[in-house]
């Protein structure tokens, strides 16, 4: 079960009404397992793909965005494979979608999709990393 939390001095505390019910049902000095993400900046998010739209304007190569995104996420090393009955390896990008990946682990392929871009295309960074300011 999925509940929101906040960390506040140190610790972490219901962040809604759902999260302190599954809370209260908790027995006291239990131990308990928990899978902590950090929720995921939509507008990091957004600004990720104004990145790639603003990457694909500057090249010639890829015929559309999906190409391009394909292709960045995984040079910067974020692809699965697996082998086809036939023997040949076939390779796939790894999801970025929010339930794949949390805010911390969205920065890192973001920041190593950007040092791909800036070693394959020869651009900028200064002007490359106006695009993607983080919040």
């Amino acid at each position: 079960m999925k509940i929101a939390m906040l960390k506040t001095g140190g610790v972490l505390v219901a962040d809604n009404q759902h999260a302190v019910d599954v809370l209260s049902k908790i027995t006291e000095g239990r131990p308990v397992m928990a899978d902590v993400r950090q929720s995921r900046n939509i507008g990091n998010h957004k600004r990720f793909f104004a990145f790639l739209q603003a990457v694909f304007d500057m090249q010639d190569h890829f015929l559309n965005v999906e190409q391009l995104r394909y292709w960045m996420i995984m040079k910067a090393g974020y692809v699965d494979s697996f082998s086809a009955p036939n023997g040949h390896v076939i390779f796939k990008a790894q999801s970025i979608d929010f339930s794949s990946l949390d805010e911390i682990k969205f920065k890192q392929v973001f920041n190593d999709c950007i040092d791909v871009v800036l070693a394959e295309f020869n651009l900028s960074q200064s002007n490359l990393r106006k695009v993607v300011d983080f919040s």
